[in-house]
């Protein structure tokens, strides 16, 4: 925007008429039970019946609170409206020093009953090696049911 480093974002997704489906995977040639054992297989055509694809509408900002070399604090806020499901809201934060670490926490916000995921948090780390960089990212969730808290890691060589 140039407006103190705010950044806007906006995608939509599967906007547009219904979808079939069909052609040649949707194609089998089969040889009957009662026809003559002698005839030539048949082609079977099948195709989907006619349907919807979710539509999906997401809007982001991301507001720059402290920059600097040294340190950095960005907040993010995104408002996704999908068309089969209830709208989310989702916020996050990080924590920057000098471009090496970074400190992350999000949350997900929605209307319903059954939502799984909760808080979420992580961390990166970048390290330099000889000419290279290393990056070693963690990122963590929280579960509510049936399952314990899910936990990623992540790493990443640049040259």
């Amino acid at each position: 925007t140039g407006v103190r480093g705010i950044r806007l974002g906006a995608a939509m997704q599967n906007f547009g008429p219904a979808t079939l489906f069909s052609g040649s995977d949707f194609e089998r040639n089969v040889l009957f039970p009662d026809d003559d054992p002698q005839s030539a297989n048949r082609t079977v055509s099948t195709s989907s019946s006619e349907s919807e694809l979710p539509s999906l509408f997401s809007g982001s900002a991301t507001l720059p609170l402290v920059t600097g070399d040294i340190n950095h604090f960005d907040v993010h806020a995104l408002y996704q409206s999908n068309s089969f499901n209830v709208d989310e809201f989702r916020f996050g934060a990080e924590y920057g020093w000098r471009q090496d670490f970074a400190l992350r926490v999000g949350y997900k916000y929605t209307t319903a009953d059954n939502e799984l995921f909760g808080l979420t948090y992580g961390l990166g780390i970048r390290l330099p090696i000889g000419a290279s960089k290393v990056s070693l990212d963690y990122a963590g969730q929280q579960v509510s049911d049936f399952f314990d808290d899910v936990h990623h890691f992540g790493l990443t060589f640049k040259f």
